[in-house]
């Protein structure tokens, strides 16, 4: 009988497996982040089968075996062409193997396909051809993936020879650099004033070693890069890191260039910045993690940074730790700082500034030169300056809803620590607003000339913290476990249930289309009856009963078994939560959990299992 109950199981499980796998779109886009014209996971397309010949359309390379070009237009895996072609046409399947590949220094790949028939140019997951040569992409829907580029080479996509040249992925590619000077960068993409770039995606490749990025001297190897006259590009999942310039480098003197998205990239240790924005408007920077710069001739060592005054620049919901500033504008329009875990921010060793300067290093968030600021749900720990606003006339700034907590004296000045400083235009500093936020070790803030240590004083002075009587707290807001890390509320937190719903909310959603009311762990704001402060919502933490609708069955099997196959959990029933679906309590929600969530909905006995809940 106990084998016939698990044979059913596994019957199924099999064939929910199968029914969902189809007609899915299994990507979830970073918050904030809208569709690209295809999924960035989009099934490559299918290689002929049979292949034991040469098929029109199709072309097989591979010269680490005998080969040749002579007479043989495709290649097939038993006869392999030695060289790629160059010029594809609509449809076109090139799937390459072997290496290396160093005919020239530069090849430039030019292909015809069409939304219904893009070109794919590909290498296989676990037998990535080394090319090294730089690869110029120009045409119109082409489709790499699976390359490894080594010996200083990189990938752009261009209007070559005046061919228009948009809808572009590069996807599942490695390059790699010598870590020397001179070098090149790694992947971007540019249009001209004739034929503007539309659509490119830069999905889940990891690029390093670009460059020299422990030199002084500047040499602006960047990972990712976008130029001019280009628009909706997608930085997706990739990891850059140990290169000579920025992990991504948004159109220096750039023209006509928007609507660009950053998302769940992972970049660190780069020469000067994960992130720099300069002449691109409408950049959605979200859910990155950023760490481990350093200041270098040619940089304060800032995480992010925002340079010559573009318009809608948006950080939401990133992890950033361990660089001397995280994020700062030398000049900008208007800034949204949203949702954001900032810690580990500390002076670096030169830093001269004195105590009341707004230019010291050790700030989390700093803007100067620029126009409006928005700081909204962030928290921020073990800062040396939490928020750092030289006011300009006609702007302000908001700064709702945030931690501010254990900030630390300047390291190398002894500079005191303070949560806020503001200064500048006096009519800017009063119009600024300050409310909803928790100030803790120490509570203090320099506005407008004045040092501040209570909250009562700044309510009555600087009509700051005065919402309802007063909207802000001095207390500890009790994080899970400081020493790991782990940011994420107490129940009994002094944050839970007493932020306010800040208006940057409503005008990401006006202009974009999108709601972006989601903490840094994916949860809907709020979850309980008023919002909490900081980047992470408060709520019960769920596991076996994936839907929370108070018992476990075979529904919560299914959607943990949909959303260990890493399908879209949009629409569903499912409860986030970091624990959502981790009954064995092993930091993972996958098919083993979905098996034991089965089995304990049937009746089974459980002893002898890894059940945890």
């Amino acid at each position: 009988m106990k084998k016939a109950k698990l044979l059913a199981i596994f019957l199924f499980l099999s064939c929910f497996m199968v029914l969902v796998s189809k007609n899915v779109n299994a990507y979830d886009m970073p918050v904030g982040i809208p569709e690209a014209w295809i999924a960035p996971d989009i099934a490559t397309k299918t290689r002929p089968t049979p292949w034991t010949s040469e098929q029109a359309g199709n072309y097989y390379v591979d010269n680490s075996v005998t080969c040749t070009d002579t007479n043989n237009i495709y290649g097939a895996p038993g006869n392999p062409r030695c060289r790629f072609p160059t010029t594809l046409n609509a449809g076109a399947y090139v799937e390459i193997h072997g290496g290396p590949y160093n005919w020239t220094s530069t090849v430039y790949i030019k292909s015809f396909g069409t939304k219904e028939n893009p070109v794919w140019f590909v290498g296989q997951p676990d037998d990535r051809p080394d090319i090294q040569m730089s690869l110029v992409l120009h045409g119109t829907y082409l489709y790499v993936e699976n390359l490894d580029l080594s010996n200083n080479k990189g990938i752009s996509a261009r209007p070559y020879n005046l061919v228009q040249t948009d809808h572009i992925m590069v996807r599942n590619t490695k390059i790699t650099g010598t870590g020397s000077i001179p070098g090149t960068s790694g992947m971007g993409a540019n249009g001209d004033s004739t034929r503007p770039f539309v659509g490119f995606i830069g999905y889940n490749n990891t690029i390093s070693y670009l460059g020299d990025y422990v030199a002084e001297v500047e040499n602006d190897h960047h990972a990712l890069y976008t130029g001019s006259y280009i628009s909706d590009v997608w930085f997706l999942d990739n990891l850059t890191h140990h290169n000579g310039g920025d992990g991504v480098q948004f159109s220096h003197g750039g023209v006509e260039a928007h609507h660009f998205y950053y998302g769940r990239n992972i970049s660190h240790n780069e020469r000067e910045n994960c992130v720099d924005i300069k002449q691109a408007n409408d950049v959605i920077i979200s859910e990155n993690i950023c760490h481990s710069i350093r200041p270098v001739s040619s940089s304060d060592g800032a995480c992010m940074v925002v340079h010559y005054d573009p318009s809608r620049i948006w950080f939401i919901n990133n992890t950033i730790y361990d660089c001397n500033t995280a994020i700062v504008t030398s000049g900008s329009m208007d800034t949204f700082v949203v949702g954001n875990l900032i810690y580990d921010i500390s002076e670096y060793s030169t830093e001269t500034h004195g105590d009341i300067s707004l230019f010291r290093s050790g700030s989390a968030i700093r803007a100067y030169n620029s126009g409006d600021m928005y700081v909204a749900n962030n928290t921020i720990y073990s800062s040396v300056l939490g928020v750092s606003y030289s006011a300009l006339a006609g702007y302000k700034c908001d700064i709702t809803g945030n931690v501010f907590s254990s900030f630390i004296p300047g390291e190398f000045t002894s500079n005191n620590a303070y949560a806020i400083m503001m200064s500048g235009d006096n009519t800017a500093v009063l119009n600024s607003n300050i409310e909803n936020n928790i100030f803790h070790n120490p509570m203090r803030l320099h506005i407008d000339g004045t040092t501040y240590t209570s909250l009562s004083n700044l309510q009555t002075e600087e009509l700051k913290c005065d919402d309802n009587g007063g909207s802000c707290f001095d207390s500890d807001p009790l994080f899970t476990d400081i020493v790991n890390n782990n940011f994420y509320l107490q129940a009994t937190s002094p944050a839970i249930d007493k932020g306010a719903l800040s208006n940057v909310y409503e005008t990401f959603n006006n202009t974009y289309g999108l709601d972006i009311k989601k903490d840094i762990e994916g949860n809907t704001r709020p979850t309980g009856d008023a919002w909490d402060i900081g980047a992470f919502e408060y709520h019960v933490q769920i596991r076996g009963d994936v839907d929370n609708s108070g018992t476990i069955n075979t529904t919560d099997a299914l959607l943990t078994l949909r959303n260990s196959l890493g399908l879209s959990m949009d629409s569903t029933a499912w409860y986030i939560s970091v624990t959502t679906g981790d009954v064995n309590n092993d930091s993972n929600s996958n098919s083993t959990d979905a098996l034991l969530i089965l089995r304990y909905s049937l009746g089974l006995d459980m002893t002898e299992t890894s059940w945890f809940e």
